[in-house]
């Protein structure tokens, strides 16, 4: 039985420890793949959800009660930091939209980072909320998308796959472009700073789109102000970690970004990267999670089993998907899962 004075398991790993057990969780836990979720957004619009506390609890409750997963992330999205900073954005339509996209470097001139963040207490409240509701039997994680990945929707206005408007003002404008990553990371920063002094335990740093970026463009427009997003928390000695979708490439120089925890989605072989990176930073991820449609349990094993043993004494690893879990993905196979990650450790040499 956990000792209730005791970090939480999954805050024990993000610290490199030998733990008991492997902790696993799941990156949009509280989505659409649940019924209960549906039926709550058949009631609610999105930003309702996020923006109403008690709903938002709600939500961030719901994978908790169905999963053993050991990481309680906050129900939020990364866009709101926007309108803290005098930005508008819209989810009236099925994506988010921003209605007035960055075409001038007056227009980032116009943008404030905030002095506080009181603008967005409701996260914050949500935090301090699913704390109290979860104890240490759980740890609280809170999030925020990073600078260039913000600047990249911010210049595009929506949603894009290649985000061509942002790498393009990359190079015709870049003095526009460090601006507005400098006054994204000042807030984002402040940001952390709040969601950890509410309660949360760990802050994930979604760089979703840098992947897009080269080596040398990820050195000059990203890297930097990831370090200064999660420079704050870090001081405080709260782990911190990074998530870069397609990140192979990237994987040392986000290594160099301070996360104690590097995320990396499903296209990376983690034995190799274990290997690249040595044993001082810890790893999450990385599953498919198109696998978990697999209606073949032995493929299913065999994929999860493939993950785990890269880290055959279960140090260094948080188990998780290598991006978001898909709408449609089938609950059963969800629990199978998390039983594998958690038998498999069972017989191994553990601090108890």
């Amino acid at each position: 039985m956990q000792d209730s004075h005791r970090e939480p398991l999954l805050l024990r790993a993000a610290r490199n420890l030998a733990v008991e057990s492997r902790p696993v969780w799941i990156m949009r836990q509280a989505g659409r793949y649940l019924p209960e979720y549906r039926e709550l957004r058949e009631k609610v619009s999105f930003m309702q959800l996020c923006k109403t506390p008690e709903l938002a609890l709600r939500a961030s409750l719901m994978p908790l009660k169905r999963f053993a997963v050991d990481g309680a992330i906050v129900f939020s999205d990364i866009l709101p930091v926007i309108e803290a900073m005098g930005g508008k954005v819209s989810y009236e339509g099925s994506q988010p939209q921003i209605p007035e996209p960055i075409q001038t470097h007056a227009q980032v001139e116009a943008l404030t980072p905030p002095e506080s963040m009181q603008q967005l207490d409701y996260v914050f409240e949500t935090i301090r909320m699913l704390k109290a509701e979860v104890g240490n039997r759980q740890t609280v994680i809170g999030f925020a998308g990073a600078p260039f990945t913000l600047a990249a929707y911010m210049v595009e206005g929506k949603g894009a796959n290649f985000f061509t408007k942002v790498r393009r003002l990359l190079y015709e404008s870049p003095q526009t472009y460090h601006l507005l990553a400098r006054k994204l990371a000042h807030t984002i920063a402040l940001y952390l700073e709040k969601q950890v002094e509410a309660g949360a335990q760990i802050v994930q740093l979604f760089d979703t789109w840098a992947g897009l970026l080269s080596p040398k463009e990820y050195r000059t427009f990203a890297l930097p102000y990831e370090k200064l997003a999660l420079s704050t928390v870090r001081q405080r000695n709260t782990p911190t970690s990074l998530y870069i979708n397609g990140c192979g490439h990237l994987l040392p120089l986000m290594s160099e970004s301070g996360a104690d925890v590097l995320s990396v989605d499903w296209r990376v072989d983690m034995a190799a990267a274990r290997d690249l990176l040595g044993n001082s930073i810890v790893l999450q991820g990385n599953l498919n999670p198109a696998t978990l449609f697999a209606t073949d349990g032995n493929e299913l094993n065999q994929q999860v089993q493939t993950i785990l043993s890269a880290f055959p004494d279960g140090v260094g690893h948080i188990f998780n998907l290598g991006h978001g879990i898909l709408p449609q993905t089938p609950i059963d196979n969800v629990k199978r899962m998390i039983a594998m990650v958690k038998e498999a450790d069972n017989g191994h040499d553990r601090v108890q």
